[in-house]
């Protein structure tokens, strides 16, 4: 099984970022990458020039979580990963997004096993719909005009000017969508013709999404009811902050020891070698 992993890498580490790729690599996978340094991507450029391989992703070379970027930089990559196969005569058997601090937590053998249990279905986790919850449908109508900001997250003055501009602008224009919306976990594992229906709607998401606050929980998951004609699993493989659960329009936390132990959990965030190196250790190279 060939894998296109879709990775966005926030912070500086040389030598992080090129073991969690290396052993990716080196599983026989392939690598499309959004790192955000300039510096660290021009360093990656020199490191794996002759890496077919390993892609650094330049239509969209930086990525936030809370904007619009990081779901349009998803999809740039999948649009990239399907110009590799169109190219190259062969096709990806799934498309797998890794957010900042997120690696693989098992073997690639287990995590085979499990592809193959659910063949050419999509795998990702719906919490719910705006049919089910209207409420869904006002928050997409909000507006989020600071979201691009590095400091959006943490800075509680930014997302008050946030707040207190979205509401003054609610009133004179409003955003309007026939479609279903679909609340989702930022993450995926997508087969081909998922991908390729993200990659021919990408205005949809530009179109529809700006300015909503974190549309990575929307976008995608939206799209891939609209656009694609795959079957979805629905599970959560995916565990991340201290109790091991997503928390919606909220940064995301240093995943804890205690929820890594969990045989259906597959992928999990954050683990960084300078914040907890001792998770860090014991997981960066176990997918082989």
């Amino acid at each position: 099984m060939k894998i296109a992993y879709l990775i966005h890498y926030m912070k500086k580490n040389y030598d992080e970022i090129t073991e969690n790729l290396d052993t990716i690599l080196e599983a026989g996978d392939d690598c499309y990458v959004i790192v955000n340094d300039d510096d660290l991507r021009d360093e990656l450029m020199l490191a794996y020039g002759n890496e077919p391989s390993m892609h650094l992703v330049h239509k969209q070379e930086a990525a936030l979580p809370g904007d619009l970027s990081l779901p349009r930089g998803m999809i740039i990559s999948i649009a990239d990963a399907l110009e590799e196969e169109e190219e190259n005569g062969f096709k990806y058997d799934a498309f797998i997004n890794l957010t900042d601090g997120m690696i693989p937590i098992t073997k690639k053998k287990d995590l085979e096993d499990y592809l193959n249990k659910y063949p050419e279905q999509d795998i990702y986790y719906v919490e719910k719909t705006s049919e089910e919850d209207p409420e869904l449908m006002t928050r997409f109508e909000e507006y989020a005009f600071f979201t691009n900001s590095m400091d959006f997250q943490k800075s509680k003055i930014i997302q008050g000017m946030n707040k207190f501009t979205a509401g003054v602008i609610h009133n004179f224009k409003q955003k309007k969508l026939d479609d279903v919306l679909v609340l989702s976990y930022p993450w995926f594992v997508l087969r081909h013709e998922s991908a390729v229906a993200l990659a021919e709607n990408l205005a949809y998401c530009s179109n529809n999404f700006k300015m909503c606050m974190y549309p990575e929980e929307l976008a995608i998951a939206t799209m891939l009811k609209k656009f694609s004609p795959a079957t979805h699993h629905n599970e959560n493989i995916w565990r991340v902050n201290e109790d091991g659960i997503y928390k919606f329009k909220e940064p995301i936390a240093n995943v804890s020891r205690e929820v890594l132990n969990d045989k259906n959990a597959f992928f999990a965030a954050k683990i960084h070698s300078d914040e907890n190196f001792d998770i860090y250790q014991d997981y960066f190279d176990i997918y082989e």
